[in-house]
C-alpha cells in the first residue's frame, strides 16, 4: 500500500485534536427532523384528500424509521485509536 504525501501527514499532525463530530450531528439531526416532518405531512395530506398510500409511502416511511441509526455516532474501540497515529485515517 502507498503511504500518504508527506503534506497529509503534516496536515494530520497539526489539526490532531481538531473534532468536527458535534457539528456533524447537529446537521444530521435537523436533516432526520426535516424529513420526518415532510414525510408525516405527507402522510396527513393523502389522508385529507382521501387517497390510499400507496408503495412509494410505505418506502418513504420506512426509510424514516430506519434513518436514526444512520446519523448516531458510533466511537471507535479505544484499542483501536491506540495503535493509530493519525485518528481521521483509521480504519477501525
Amino acid at each position: 500500500m502507498d503511504s500518504f504525501p508527506q503534506s497529509e501527514i503534516e496536515y494530520q499532525t497539526a489539526h490532531f485534536n481538531e473534532d468536527n463530530g458535534t457539528a456533524i450531528a447537529v446537521v444530521g439531526s435537523v436533516f432526520v427532523a426535516l424529513a420526518i416532518v415532510s414525510v408525516a405531512l405527507r402522510v396527513v395530506a393523502r389522508r385529507v384528500k382521501g387517497v390510499k398510500l400507496a408503495s412509494d409511502d410505505y418506502l418513504a416511511i420506512g426509510t424514516v424509521v430506519s434513518s436514526p441509526r444512520a446519523w448516531t455516532r458510533t466511537p471507535p474501540p479505544a484499542d483501536c485509536l491506540a495503535d493509530c497515529d493519525f485518528r481521521y485515517l483509521c480504519l477501525c
